[in-house]
């Protein structure tokens, strides 16, 4: 009689964490934590919708035994994790991605998502709305921002940011 064993490669699952991180939130995702260099997709995605960590106060620092935990409750065992402690602070202004002048500008498409951006001189405010007309960076286009009704007025900055016209 002859016997087979079977080897299945299961992937190893290891996490490297980060050693800053700036929150712009209350609840803070587990995948803003770590660094996902060789992870399988569906470990990914568990961490992206995992955002369970809350964040009260200026400052806040996790061990890796503490990220190990929410990765088990986010439904994902790992096998290795290195760096830490991860010292959350709070965000102290909104970083815009910058404009590339030399690359061509593309149109953005209507109902595409972007960050719509309020800002005065103490203070800044993004908050994700819908495009309502395709546009070009730098022109002024119609938004709405999600979970409303109203339509706004604002300039396409980016691809992705537009800041609302007064």
């Amino acid at each position: 009689m002859v016997s087979f064993s079977v080897l299945y490669a299961i992937p190893l699952t290891e996490i490297r964490l980060k050693a800053t991180f700036e929150a712009t939130k209350p609840n803070i995702c587990l995948s803003d934590l770590i660094e996902m260099p060789q992870i399988t997709p569906r470990a990914a995605e568990k961490f992206r919708q995992y955002c369970r960590i809350e964040f009260k106060g200026a400052r806040m620092t996790l061990s890796a035994k503490d990220i190990e935990l929410h990765s088990w409750a986010a439904g994902v065992i790992p096998d290795k994790i290195s760096g830490g402690p991860v010292v959350i602070s709070k965000a102290t202004s909104l970083q815009l991605p910058k404009a590339e002048s030399a690359a061509p500008q593309r149109r953005v498409r209507r109902g595409t998502a972007v960050q719509l951006v309020i800002r005065s001189e103490h203070m800044q405010i993004a908050r994700e709305a819908a495009i309502l007309a395709d546009a070009f960076p730098g022109e002024t286009v119609d938004v709405r921002p999600h979970g409303t009704r109203k339509t706004l007025k604002a300039k396409l900055l980016t691809q992705s940011t537009a800041e609302l016209m007064p």
